[in-house]
């Protein structure tokens, strides 16, 4: 039953918070991949290099974007009103967390400072 203030129209077009949910997947599969090429190795100990990449594909790379993008579809409708620049930003955003995601997680994984530096610095931007 819907509240008599909810305004499904307030919601911005379906491809806003889809191309959240559409990656999100993706960073599932990239975490099953990084378990099984990493064999027992992300099972040793739960702050080993394979452990905090693979925690991190899962967290942020399928559960930030998920939040993320039912955040875009419902907050409006929560409001009662558009979110101003709400296609831009989101868009912006999206574009920080599938940059730094991977970035993060391969920095966590190798021990590439660079690449956990960069990776690091994009997820924030995000928010």
């Amino acid at each position: 039953m819907m509240k008599p203030g909810l305004r499904l129209e307030q919601g911005p077009q379906l491809a806003v918070p889809l191309i959240f949910f559409l990656t999100a997947p993706l960073f599932l599969i990239a975490a099953g991949l990084h378990a099984s090429l990493n064999g027992p190795e992300w099972t040793a100990s739960r702050w080993s290099s394979a452990t905090l990449a693979l925690t991190h594909l899962i967290a942020l790379g399928y559960l930030a974007l998920v939040m993320f993008g039912a955040l875009t579809q419902m907050a409006p409708v929560v409001a009662g009103a558009p979110l101003p620049r709400v296609v831009g930003s989101s868009r912006y955003g999206y574009g920080f967390f599938v940059a730094g995601i991977p970035l993060l997680s391969w920095g966590l994984a190798s021990g590439q400072g660079t690449a956990l530096w960069c990776g690091a610095w994009h997820a924030p931007s995000a928010s």
